[in-house]
């Protein structure tokens, strides 16, 4: 559709077929979820618990189990997302077409998985309570060596791992999804 603005002796012409299709887009609602999906959320090493699970009791903690609030969702996009939408949020706007709305959420999807990311790797920005730490008799500083700590059983070196990291399948299992209302 063309429509002329007549403005005392100019003409503008503006073609508007594009900012039509432009609307008819932006009338379509997406959202992006970010964390343990379906697809996502069986452990490989088996067992009652799936990451799902795993998941939940660590963001809200477990005293009954004596596990601490170690939030890998919640704190990770509440501490990164206004930073992310203020580094990215009019780019990632200037470059909207018709045709990558769902790709744009997509990336916003995906910056929010770097956040979380980056939470598991600085054990929540060092905010998450760090496990037990092994005393060894014969150390100096009371600590664990690494020589002894690398003799112990599988089920006493994950007491003593950095929280959230010892099999990793956690981590690997946050995902992303673009969906439409």
């Amino acid at each position: 559709m063309r429509q002329d603005l007549r403005l005392t002796n100019s003409r503008i012409r503006l073609n508007t077929d594009n900012l039509e299709k432009i609307q008819k887009q932006l009338g379509r609602k997406f959202f992006v979820k970010v964390g343990i999906l379906g697809r996502t959320g069986a452990r490989k090493e088996g067992g009652p618990l799936t990451n799902a699970d795993i998941a939940f009791i660590h963001e809200f903690g477990s005293p009954a189990k004596n596990i601490p609030i170690r939030s890998w969702l919640r704190m990770p996009l509440m501490t990164k997302l206004p930073e992310i939408f203020k580094k990215s949020g009019q780019r990632l706007l200037n470059k909207m077409t018709v045709e990558n709305i769902r790709d744009i959420f997509d990336e916003l999807g995906a910056r929010a998985m770097k956040a979380i990311d980056q939470a598991f790797t600085s054990s929540g920005f060092g905010q998450w309570a760090p496990n037990k730490r092994p005393k060894h008799p014969k150390s100096k500083k009371g600590r664990i060596k690494t020589s002894a700590y690398n003799e112990l059983p599988a089920s006493k070196k994950k007491e003593y791992s950095r929280p959230l990291i010892d099999t990793g399948e956690l981590r690997k299992a946050v995902d992303r999804e673009v969906k439409e209302a």
